[in-house]
């Protein structure tokens, strides 16, 4: 079964000053991990953590779903090569 990521979604903070952000969770060796989900199970898996982080710090949080994908470049061992930019 294939999958291809068209869609993502992620928990953003927005202030009141209309500053926003990404939230996210450090893990245990410090690595800071965004809320950001490219399926359903794992979106709804982040649901209550984004929640519980509203909720302790009384914050506005957001989520927002991104459908525009752009290829823009491509990373292997060889190096990086820029992807031609496409016009709709």
């Amino acid at each position: 079964m294939s999958f291809k990521v068209e869609t993502l979604w992620a928990f953003i903070s927005a202030g009141d000053d209309g500053e926003e952000g990404l939230i996210g969770a450090t893990t245990g060796s410090g690595t800071f991990v965004p809320f950001i989900a490219a399926d359903r199970a794992r979106l709804e898996s982040l649901r209550p953590m984004a929640m519980q982080i509203a909720q302790q710090h009384a914050a506005t949080i957001l989520l927002v779903r991104f459908d525009l994908r752009t290829d823009v470049q491509k990373l292997t061992a060889a190096g990086a090569v820029d992807l031609p930019r496409v016009r709709a």
